[in-house]
Order: C-alpha cells, then structure tokens, then sequence
C-alpha cells in the first residue's frame, strides 16, 4: 500500500509544479513576441532581457517563470535582497549555477527564492488537497513529497540548462577552434578570425561569441576579461583552457594556430567519449521501465493460470 501511496503522491506533486510553471512559460513565450528580435540588450551589449533557453518542456516553464518574477522584483521598491546575513553562502553557490546556465544578469537572487517559495508552497498545498481525497495519510505524504519538490524545482530546472549548454557546447566548441585556426592560417587577425565564426554560424556558443566581442570594440571590457566571461559561462575545462591558450599566445606573440589545432583534436576526442558514455548508459536507464512495466505483464501472462488452476483447487 506505502508503494501506491507515494506514487500518487509524486504523480499529484508533478501536475501541480507543472501547473503552476504554465504561468512562467506564458509570460515568456509572450516577452519574446513583444521584444520581437532574439538579442535585445537589458543593461548594456551581451546582457538579453529575454535569453535563449536550451532546454524544453517543464524546465523551460520554470525557468521562464524566474525570469518573469525577477524582473517584477527589479522594478518593486519593497524588494529585500539576500546578499548579507544566513543566505549569504547560499547566494555566492547559486550565483555559479546561474552564470553557467547563461542567466547571471537576467535571474536574481530574490526572484530565485520567491519562486522557490511559491512553487514549495504551491505544490504542497495542491498535493495535500488532492492526497486528501483519498485519505488523510496521503494527503500527508503528499504533502510533503510536494513541499519537497516545489523547493528543489528551480535549481533542477537551472542544472537542466547548465547540463543543456554544456552538450551544446561539446558539439559546437572543436567547429569553432577550427574556424579560428582558418582564419589565422590564412593571414587573417584574431578578430577578424573570431568575427568569421560567428557571422557564419547560428550556434548558441556563436551568439555568446558575439556578444563577447561587441563587448570588447565598444570598450566595456577588455578583451581578455570578455574571453574569461564567456568561458564562465559554461562548465567545461577544456573551454576554459582554450581562452587562456588564447589569451596567452595573444600576450606573447606565440604561434597560436597550432595551439588551436591541437586543442580542437581534444575537443572532438571529448565529444566522442562523452557520447560513447551515454550509449553505454542507456541498457542502464532502459532497465526501470523495462521492470515496472513489462516484467509485471509478463509474470502476470505466465504465472496467471497456474494461479487461477490452483485457486480452483482450493
């Protein structure tokens, strides 16, 4: 009975968080058509009022429903920030995740806590309700798997886009490296090198690119603070030891081209066994339903008349 008990109470804390996101989703779906255009600038070039998001279904409704909340909360004068005291620790730990999902200027802190509470207190006010119909025991347990998961669904829906932009990342990073070494290798600057990826490409990893760039001709950064940014903005080493390589080499005067063609043979070496791991883990995840469904349908096929022959018995 415990069994069926917290699978109605999973499955009624599920419809409820993903209820309450279909209000985020709206409110983005409806942002993007009134800005109209894919990059429109928030604060000052490289920083979109209305970001691309990776990932799709309910992690897109929630994700859509903190950036909405956190521009409501930037124009309210009565908004408390969580910069200082208990939270202070907890904001410097999601301030990593919301730069490597690509939402450090568009989500803040005090959004990210009032969507917390709203889906939390939500989920398990639906879950209780709906637990509560069948039995007080349910609407209890309910309760809780509700409060639960309403607490951890905005950082799972951030770690679904980090997880998104990393993937993006490994299949468009080695494209881009040979790009670059092209460019050099045929007279042309870094620049103009870096300019040729991006206008000819429509990437995710582009678009950041030029926003990196613009940054640095109009003088906001400097080039090698613009790089170090955009290499923030995903989890991936081999990202991050590309840039230095660049900025290095740039510094000194050193060839950079063959450092780029030895990076981008790592890159697609990384991407090979990245894929081949998840190939190797899928007999892993195809196990679950495997047991929960077809195994019980075939116990029941076998096994069903010898119990019917020996109830008959009975």
């Amino acid at each position: 009975m415990m069994p069926v008990l917290i699978a109605l109470a999973c499955l009624s804390a599920c419809v409820c968080g993903f209820a309450l996101s279909l209000q985020g989703q709206r409110h983005y779906r409806r942002r993007r058509r009134s800005l109209g255009a894919k990059n429109t600038i928030l604060s000052g070039p490289g920083y979109e009022l209305c970001p691309s998001i990776l990932v799709k279904g309910l992690p897109r409704s929630i994700l859509g429903l903190l950036l909405d909340q956190s521009i409501r909360l930037a124009v309210s004068p009565r908004t408390r920030t969580f910069s200082k005291g208990p939270w202070a620790w907890g904001c410097r730990r999601l301030t990593g995740v919301l730069q490597r999902s690509g939402l450090k200027e568009q989500v803040s802190h005090t959004g990210f806590l009032h969507v917390r509470a709203l889906l939390a207190l939500g989920a398990m006010s639906v879950s209780a309700l709906v637990g509560a119909l069948f039995s007080n025991e349910l609407g209890m347990l309910s309760a809780s798997v509700g409060l639960v998961l309403g607490w951890r669904a905005p950082l799972w829906a951030l770690l679904q886009e980090q997880n998104a932009r990393k993937d993006e990342l490994e299949g468009s990073l080695s494209e881009m490296v040979e790009v670059i070494s092209l460019g050099l290798r045929s007279g042309l600057s870094f620049d103009q090198s870096f300019n040729l990826y991006h206008s000819h490409f429509k990437t995710h990893l582009a678009q950041r690119a030029a926003q990196a760039q613009k940054n640095w001709q109009l003088g906001l950064f400097t080039r090698e603070e613009a790089l170090r940014d955009l290499a923030k903005g995903y989890e991936s080493p081999l990202f991050a030891r590309l840039v230095e390589s660049i900025i290095r080499c740039l510094r000194f005067g050193a060839p950079l081209a063959e450092a780029l063609d030895a990076l981008a043979s790592e890159a697609r070496a990384i991407r090979k066994a990245s894929r081949e791991e998840k190939v190797a883990k899928a007999p892993v995840k195809m196990l679950l339903p495997t047991a929960a469904l077809i195994l019980p349908a075939m116990l029941l096929m076998v096994l069903g008349p010898v119990l019917l022959s020996v109830m008959q018995g009975l």
